[in-house]
């Protein structure tokens, strides 16, 4: 891909990924806006539902700069330590959503 075609990719990517994390974090408040009443009369919603919200919120931010180029050359331990970060929220976060499915209609 031509580096003028991948930068407007990642772009793209980037920016959407970090309002799906910020559209998410709103999960994390106690009565969540917009909210529907299914998502929060789920008998575990509490503590799963802000915990299933905010990691992979996390893990969204995170994951857009994973891929620039110019931080894993030269940091290779920013890389790392971002990249530790990220599967840790994943791994935080499933059991959280798998849990919370137990408990929809």
């Amino acid at each position: 891909m031509p580096f003028p075609l991948r930068q407007i990719a990642w772009t793209i990517t980037a920016l959407l990924s970090i309002a799906v994390a910020l559209m998410s974090l709103r999960f994390a408040l106690p009565q969540p806006p917009g909210a529907a009443r299914f998502i929060m009369g789920n008998p575990f919603s509490t503590p799963f539902l802000p915990m299933h919200a905010v990691t992979p919120s996390i893990a969204l931010l995170l994951g857009a700069f994973q891929f620039i180029a110019r931080r894993r050359g030269g940091r290779a331990v920013w890389h790392r330590t971002i990249g530790v970060a990220y599967v840790t929220c994943c791994l935080v976060s499933a059991p959280a959503g798998l849990i919370l499915a137990l408990g929809t209609t």
